[in-house]
């Protein structure tokens, strides 16, 4: 007999690919609910995953050679690049909790999907600079100067 992974309820080998597959089609069924009443911009909004740079040579060449701004209370970082990924980074020496330091790049990720259609070739880093926790509007309004010089230039 075999476990299905979040029940403890025992099912027969021979059947156990079909009550996997009916419990996910449930599960499906409840996380798409109402989709396809959203317009097509939420669908996008929702089915959109942000680009975040990782790896640490690319890290390293936008801290040592990309161009800095600062728009309180976030400074940037920006180099060019071929394909556009984007970096969120707040000090525990500025937000000491983790709770808020999340909170923030939860706000600033939301930010930067939901309100900017940001179509640069360049890789941004965006860092917390404030001593404090900011609301949703200063936030909203640095990423909007953000965006607006960074496509002009």
């Amino acid at each position: 007999m075999t476990y299905i992974w979040n029940r403890a309820e025992r099912v027969d080998p021979n059947v156990m690919p079909e009550v996997v597959e009916t419990s996910f089609d449930s599960w499906v069924k409840k996380q798409m609910k109402g989709f396809n009443k959203l317009s097509d911009k939420e669908k996008y909004i929702l089915s959109y995953k942000i680009n975040t740079l990782k790896n640490k040579k690319e890290i390293n060449r936008l801290f040592q050679k990309g161009e800095t701004s600062i728009f309180f209370p976030l400074m940037i970082y920006v180099v060019q690049s071929k394909e556009p990924k984007v970096l969120f980074s707040i000090s525990k020496k500025k937000i000491a909790k983790a709770v808020e330091r999340n909170k923030l790049k939860r706000q600033l990720k939301a930010i930067y999907t939901k309100d900017f259609s940001w179509n640069l070739n360049k890789h941004l880093a965006i860092v917390y600079i404030a001593n404090y926790v900011c609301d949703t509007i200063e936030l909203t309004e640095a990423m909007q100067k953000i965006k607006d010089t960074y496509e002009k230039g």
